[in-house]
C-alpha cells in the first residue's frame, strides 16, 4: 500500500486476491471498494490455490513483477492511503466476504509504510480482522502473484534493541543493535536510515555483531540525529533486499531511551536508563497507570463508557496537560491532580455517568471526551507534555511541546480480554497495577455478580395459538450470559402449579439441559426463598430447538386455558433477557433481569484487585503443529512479571495416563523459553500444560491455559 517512492515516478501498489477453496471462483462483477474502488471484470475466474493481482497500474506492475494473472488499474484517485485505510472484497451480490485494515503504526510492522515491503496474511488463523494476522512480506516489493518464500538471512537474528531520540548537548542520539543468535554476525553493508529513500549510514564492511551482543552507533556516526518527536528507523540488509527490523516511535522524554526488555523482547518498552553496548534496563515504572476501561456498555450507549487512571506512587501528580488518545481525545484540564492511591474517571458523558454512579463526584471524574471506544477492540495512550528546544532554519532556539506516551493499552474484545467486558455488563479491569498494561492476561472483566437483586418475570394469558402438545417449560436466555433462577410457576387459572421441581430445593432433578445451555446447573449457594436455586449458563441464544432448558409439567395444558408463568431471576453476567415459553409456543413470559446502572468500579477498588497477579503466559505455541512419528515436538513462550521468575514448566501426558512429566523450560533471550517433549509413536496424543511462579513474596501462580489441568492443550504424532 505504500511502496518505496520511486525516481520513475511508477506506481507499484497492488492488492493480491488468493482462492483457498478447493474449486474455482468466478469474480465477474465482485469488486474491492474501501482504500480504493476496484471491480472485477465480467468472466473473471480464479482458478482454486491461485492468486489475482489487482494493481493500480498494470503497466508499470508489468515493468517491474513477473506475475501475468493481473488486472486493473485502481478506479477513482487511483492509489491506496498511506498510512492506514480499510479494504472490503464484496460479492456479486455486495456483501462483504473479506474485511481488514491496514496501518503503519503498530502492531502492523512499520516496514510496510513506506519502506517498500508488502502486508500479508500470515496467520489466517488470527482471522483478517485481528493486526496480528498480517506479517511483513519476507522482501522489498512482496511476491505478488506468488507464494512468499523466506530467504534465510544470517541477519535475521539482529534487532533494533535501544534507541535515544532526545537529548540536550553534550548527549548525544544513539542506535543500539542486538545479535540475539547464538553464532556471530556479519552486518558491513548494512543500512540505518530514518529516510526509506536514502541509506543515510552504511554500517562499515566486516563489523561483527557476536552471539547476544550488541553494536551501538551514535548520531555523530550516524551522521544524522533521531527525532524527538518521533519517526520511523529502518534497518536493511546489505543487498537492499530486505527491512530486517523497523521502529516506529511517538515522541520521546528528554533522557529516556526506549528499548526492548529483556534484551530482543518482541516489545519496546521506555527504560530506566539508557545502556548504550550493553544489557538493557528494566522497564521505566510510571506512577500514573490506566487502570479500568469501560467500552462497550450493557446499555449499547457508548455514552456509559469510562477509562480509569490510579496513582500507585507515593506523590500527587498534577496531570495538567495531560491528555488521553487513540479511539477516544481527552485534555485534563489545569490543575487536575492524582492523589496517591487515588483514582480519576475520564467520562464519555460526565452528567451521565456522575447520574449512574454515586461515588463519582467533581474531585474524581472529569471530561467529556471526544469520540468513542470501538467494541472490537481499540487503543487507549496516556500522555504527559514535555518540552523539546531545537533550532529552525534559521538557528534560532525553537521549544515545542511533545506528548509522551507513558502508559498505553491496546484492548481486544476476544480471546484472552475476557469474556464479559464486550457488552456482557463489564468492565475491563487491571488485576496488578505493577503489570505491564500492554498484556492480556493482567486483565480481567469486573465481578457484577454481586449488584443485580432479584426481579420477578412474570406474565398471564390464554393459551391460543400453538402448535403442539403443552407438556414442557422451555427457559432461555437470550445471549451469552448467567442468571439463577428460582420459584418457577406454571398456573392454570383455578389450579395449583404444575412445574414439580421449580423451588431447587434439594437439586436440578427433572430439569434438562441442552445446547449452548448445557453448562446449567444446580446453585446450592443461593435462591429467593432458600438455599438453592438453577444457575443457568448459555453460551449462545436460547430458541425452541436444541439450545434451551427443559422441564416435564405434571400433566399436559389445554388451548383455551388461561395460564400465569412466574419466576424470580438474578442476573450475574453477560445477557440480562430471559425468556419462560410454553412448549408450542402457547404462551411466554419474557423479561430483563438487570436492575442496575452501576457497572464496574470507577472511582474505587477494582473488583479483581490483587496484589500479585502472577507471569503472563503469552504466545504458547508447538512445532511442527503435526509432528511425524518419531519427531521431537518444541514448546514455546514468552513468559512476563515484574518480579521476575522463580519456576517455569511444561507438565504433559500421554493420553489416556493421567500421570503428567515435568520439563523445565530454558531462556532462550528475548523474553522466549522452550523445551522439548520427547518423540512419540504415530497416534500417541499429548495434553500439555504450562506452570510459572513469581518471585513475590509469597510467590503467585499462572497456568496457560488458565483453567489447567482442567483444560490443556494437544498435541498428536502422525
Amino acid at each position: 500500500y505504500h511502496p518505496v517512492r520511486r525516481l520513475d515516478g511508477k506506481n507499484l501498489e497492488y492488492v493480491e486476491i488468493y482462492n483457498s477453496q478447493p474449486w474455482f471462483e468466478e469474480l465477474g462483477g465482485w469488486r474491492l471498494s474501501g482504500a480504493i474502488d476496484f471491480t472485477f471484470p465480467s468472466n473473471t475466474v480464479l482458478n482454486s490455490r491461485s492468486f489475482l493481482v489487482v494493481a493500480a497500474n498494470p503497466t508499470d506492475f508489468a515493468s517491474v513483477y513477473s506475475a501475468t494473472n493481473r488486472v486493473g488499474p485502481f478506479a477513482g484517485v487511483g492509489s491506496l492511503q498511506n498510512s492506514s485505510g480499510t479494504l472490503r472484497l464484496r460479492n456479486s451480490r455486495d456483501a462483504v466476504v473479506f474485511e481488514m485494515n491496514y496501518s503503519g503504526d503498530s502492531p502492523y510492522p512499520a516496514a510496510a509504510d513506506g519502506a517498500g515491503h508488502s502486508l500479508v496474511l500470515g496467520r489466517p488463523s488470527y482471522g483478517e480482522s485481528d493486526p496480528r494476522a498480517w506479517v511483513l512480506s519476507e522482501r522489498i516489493g512482496g511476491t505478488p502473484g506468488g507464494n512468499e518464500t523466506a530467504p534465510l538471512l544470517p541477519e535475521r537474528f539482529v534487532v533494533i534493541n535501544e534507541v535515544l531520540a532526545h537529548t540536550g548537548a553534550p548527549t548525544l542520539d544513539f542506535v543500539e543493535l542486538f545479535n540475539f543468535g547464538n553464532a556471530p554476525v556479519s552486518v558491513g553493508g548494512c543500512v540505518l536510515t530514518d529516510d526509506p529513500t536514502t541509506n543515510r549510514f552504511i554500517i562499515p564492511e566486516n563489523t561483527l555483531i557476536p552471539p547476544r551482543g550488541f553494536l551501538t552507533f551514535d548520531e555523530a556516526q550516524l551522521g544524522f540525529s533521531l527525532s524527538s518527536s518521533g519517526e520511523t528507523l529502518v534497518f536493511k540488509n546489505a543487498a537492499g533486499t530486505q527491512v530486517i527490523d523497523a521502529l516506529r516511535f511517538p515522541a520521546q522524554e528528554n533522557g529516556v531511551s526506549l528499548g526492548r526488555f529483556p534484551d530482543g523482547a518482541p516489545s519496546f518498552s521506555r527504560l530506566i536508563t539508557p545502556t548504550a553496548g550493553t544489557n538493557n534496563a528494566p522497564i521505566r515504572s510510571v506512577d500514573v497507570v490506566i487502570n479500568e476501561v469501560m467500552f462497550d456498555p450493557l446499555s449499547g450507549n457508548s455514552s456509559e463508557e469510562y477509562v480509569e487512571l490510579y496513582n500507585k506512587g507515593t506523590l500527587r501528580v498534577d496531570l495538567s496537560g495531560w491528555r488521553l488518545r487513540g479511539g477516544i481525545t481527552f485534555k485534563f484540564p489545569n490543575g487536575t491532580a492524582l492523589d496517591p492511591a487515588g483514582y480519576l474517571v475520564v467520562a464519555s458523558d460526565l452528567a451521565r455517568l456522575r447520574s449512574n454512579y454515586t461515588s463519582l463526584n467533581a474531585g474524581n471524574s472529569v471530561g467529556n471526551v471526544a469520540g468513542s471506544l470501538r467494541n472490537s477492540g481499540d487503543r487507549i495512550e496516556l500522555q504527559k507534555p514535555d518540552l523539546a528546544v531545537g533550532t529552525n532554519t534559521l538557528g534560532e532556539l525553537r521549544t515545542n511541546t511533545l506528548h509522551v506516551v507513558v502508559d498505553e493499552v491496546t484492548y481486544g474484545a476476544a480471546g484472552r480480554w475476557g469474556q464479559w467486558a464486550h457488552g456482557g455488563g463489564s468492565s475491563l479491569e487491571l488485576r496488578d497495577v505493577r503489570s505491564d498494561r500492554r498484556l492480556a492476561p493482567n486483565w480481567a472483566d469486573s465481578d457484577e455478580s454481586a449488584k443485580s437483586p432479584w426481579v420477578t418475570i412474570q406474565a398471564t394469558g390464554v393459551m391460543d395459538n400453538g402448535w403442539a402438545d403443552c407438556y414442557q417449560l422451555h427457559v432461555t436466555l437470550l445471549g451469552p450470559g448467567e442468571a439463577l433462577i428460582d420459584n418457577i410457576e406454571v398456573i392454570p387459572t383455578g389450579s395449583t402449579n404444575v412445574v414439580r421441581n421449580g423451588t431447587f430445593d434439594t437439586g436440578a432433578e427433572g430439569w434438562v439441559f441442552q445446547g449452548n445451555h448445557n453448562q446449567t446447573g444446580w446453585e446450592s449457594g443461593e435462591g429467593f426463598s432458600s438455599a438453592g436455586s438453577l444457575h443457568l449458563r448459555a453460551t449462545g441464544r436460547g430458541d425452541s430447538g436444541a439450545n434451551r432448558v427443559r422441564t416435564q409439567l405434571a400433566r399436559t395444558l389445554n388451548s383455551g386455558q388461561t395460564v400465569t408463568i412466574r419466576a424470580r431471576a438474578r442476573w450475574l453476567r453477560g445477557n440480562p433477557n430471559l425468556l419462560l415459553r410454553l412448549r408450542g409456543n402457547w404462551m411466554e413470559a419474557p423479561g430483563n433481569l438487570l436492575s442496575t446502572k452501576n457497572l464496574g468500579t470507577p472511582g474505587v477498588r477494582n473488583s479483581r484487585a490483587i496484589a500479585d497477579a502472577g507471569p503472563a503466559i503469552l504466545e504458547t505455541r508447538h512445532w511442527p503443529a503435526a509432528p511425524a512419528a518419531g519427531q521431537g515436538v518444541l514448546i514455546t513462550a514468552q513468559v512476563s512479571d515484574p518480579d521476575g521468575l522463580a519456576f517455569l514448566a511444561v507438565s504433559y501426558r500421554l493420553d489416556p495416563a493421567t500421570n503428567y512429566t515435568v520439563l523445565a523450560m530454558t531462556n532462550q533471550g528475548a523474553g522466549l523459553f522452550s523445551t522439548i517433549v520427547p518423540a512419540q509413536p504415530a497416534g500417541t496424543t499429548a495434553a500439555f500444560f504450562i506452570r510459572a511462579l513469581d518471585n513475590f513474596d509469597p510467590p503467585a501462580s499462572s497456568t496457560f491455559p488458565a483453567l489447567a489441568p482442567l483444560k490443556e492443550c494437544l498435541v498428536r504424532w502422525g
